[in-house]
């Protein structure tokens, strides 16, 4: 059985709950945003520091080959 009044209660807070899922969804994704701003340029040093690193460690490599033969 309903309450009196059980019903308008329920009907007032269903938009509050959906302006706070926006409010929560369009934080989340502006956050995704910036997050991803700054950690994609550190990636790519990262990223071209081993790729450098590991040529420069072949080449050192093939040199002193070449050196000792």
């Amino acid at each position: 059985m309903r309450m009196e009044g059980e019903g308008e209660e329920a009907a007032t807070e269903a938009p509050g709950q959906l302006k706070r899922a926006l409010i929560d969804a369009t934080a989340g994704a502006i956050a995704g945003g910036i997050s991803r701003t700054v950690t994609s340029p550190l990636d790519v040093i990262k990223i071209r520091f081993q790729v450098f690193l590991s040529l420069f460690l072949f080449c050192k490599v093939l040199i002193f080959l070449m050196v000792e033969l």
